[in-house]
């Protein structure tokens, strides 16, 4: 379903390229053909220049957008991850606009200080693989005692599944034999965000 506060938002945004187009019959075939705002922004730029209406400045733009997003939300490594709000704070831009599963790890000191905030892995719509070996190297390799672990359910609610549950058991029982603490993880959609 097409929420229309998206579809204004779109037309809004599309108001700065698209010319004389009509702006909100554009922004309502591009949520159509694409199922959403963040697959809007994600959709490939040829896929977006197929759309009746599209203009190749509007295109780019529409590609344009989550980069410069992301890159202002973003973090510079520091700061403190000592209580989970802290963390979730400086994890949740990472997942912005992200259309399929993505997996970041946000590896802390001692003292819970962010060290490094690094993807770990990219999966597809409903699913990532997290790879304990690959955790751990990063951990070493930076000096990190702790980490939070955090990936993103991009159509869904942010409910931890039974998959979810297992594998955060397994990860945690595998770094704690190199006394790397998982700390938690943290799954994000939209708007929310849970912890296991």
């Amino acid at each position: 379903m097409i929420r229309r506060r998206d579809t204004d938002a779109l037309a809004e945004l599309l108001r700065y390229s698209a010319g004389k187009t009509d702006r909100q019959a554009l922004a309502a075939a591009l949520l159509e053909r694409f199922g959403g705002l963040a697959a809007v922004m994600d959709a490939p730029y040829d896929g977006l220049l197929a759309v009746s209406g599209m203009t190749r400045h509007t295109a780019v733009l529409l590609k344009l957008i989550p980069q410069l997003g992301r890159k202002a939300m973003l973090r510079p490594a520091g700061g403190s991850a000592e209580t989970p709000e802290q963390a979730a704070a400086i994890l949740r831009p990472h997942f912005f606009g992200q259309t399929a599963e993505v997996v970041f790890g946000l590896f802390v000191d001692r003292a819970r200080r962010a060290l490094e905030c690094r993807r770990v892995s990219r999966g597809a719509e409903r699913f990532a693989a997290i790879d304990a070996r690959r955790l751990a190297d990063i951990a070493l390799a930076r000096g990190a005692e702790g980490l939070y672990l955090a990936h993103n359910h991009p159509r869904g609610r942010p409910e931890a599944g039974p998959e979810d549950r297992a594998a955060t058991q397994r990860l945690a029982g595998a770094l704690g034999c190199l006394d790397i603490e998982l700390i938690g993880h943290f799954i994000f959609s939209d708007e929310e965000y849970s912890l296991i």
